[in-house]
């Protein structure tokens, strides 16, 4: 790992997610029938209850829950003529595919809290949910902030960002403004994130020409409130270069008053 001003992280940022803030009660969300779906909850999952007849297949993986649909084939068959076994049958055509696919209630079970989940199938892309649930004690961001070292401590929170995920205990806001535009470059800042000790941002940078470009972090200081404790960079890609007509991600972490 190279030093923490600049982190250069190979996660690929997912599609843009469902974010649930504070949740109460019954939470009501579609899912693809046909793809794998994905929720993201502020703490690990210990156990979950649901009936598997509705045909959802539910694997966890520490605090996330990966769901799929059951798949069944149809096949329609024939008597074969002139066959001495009447019974004897032949296939028609291909087999059709069948998702077993009903409205399902999932319950996960954490250690702080329960969250009861509707899931509805639909024909839709694959969904990303992730719940933020700003009820988690201070003292336990504070725990996650803090557990390792200075730098260890801003690489995992940074890592969690380029993969798409909230840092434990965080508050996600969704933001997509534009902060800087020329006839080169636009940058976004995509989202905030509010820790207890920390606050994080999320930009992407487009470059509009057809030069490679390495991105000067002294400049991209400016893009933060006051000055950062950590900047990371992401170029998704083996050069290390912000390539023509692509996206960078910067990370910045700052310190909270």
């Amino acid at each position: 790992m190279k030093k923490i001003l600049i982190l250069i992280l190979g996660f690929f940022l997912a599609n843009a997610a469902i974010i649930i803030n504070n949740p109460h009660g019954l939470i009501k969300v579609y899912l693809s029938k046909t793809s794998v779906n994905r929720v993201v909850l502020p703490s690990k999952i210990l156990d979950l209850a649901y009936s598997k007849e509705k045909g959802l297949i539910v694997k966890i993986v520490d605090n996330q829950a990966f769901l799929k649909y059951k798949v069944e084939k149809e096949q329609k068959f024939e008597k074969i003529a002139g066959n001495a076994n009447p019974n004897a049958l032949k296939p028609v055509g291909e087999p059709k595919i069948k998702y077993i696919a009903k409205p399902t209630e999932v319950y996960f079970i954490t250690k702080d809290k329960t969250y009861s989940f509707l899931f509805i199938p639909k024909n839709i892309p694959p969904q990303t949910i992730i719940v933020n649930d700003f009820g988690a004690k201070a003292k336990e961001i504070i725990k996650y902030e803090t557990e390792d070292d200075y730098v260890k401590n801003l690489s995992k929170i940074t890592k969690s960002i380029l993969n798409n995920q909230t840092p434990y205990g965080y508050k996600l806001k969704k933001i997509s403004k534009i902060v800087y535009k020329d006839n080169s470059f636009t940058t976004i800042l995509k989202k905030e994130y509010d820790g207890v000790l920390y606050k994080a941002y999320l930009f992407e940078i487009k470059n509009k020409t057809a030069k490679p470009v390495k991105l000067n972090p002294k400049i991209l200081y400016n893009l933060a409130d006051k000055p950062p404790i950590s900047l990371s960079i992401f170029y998704n890609n083996e050069v290390n270069h912000l390539l023509p007509y692509s996206e960078a991600y910067v990370v910045i972490i700052e310190k909270r008053n």
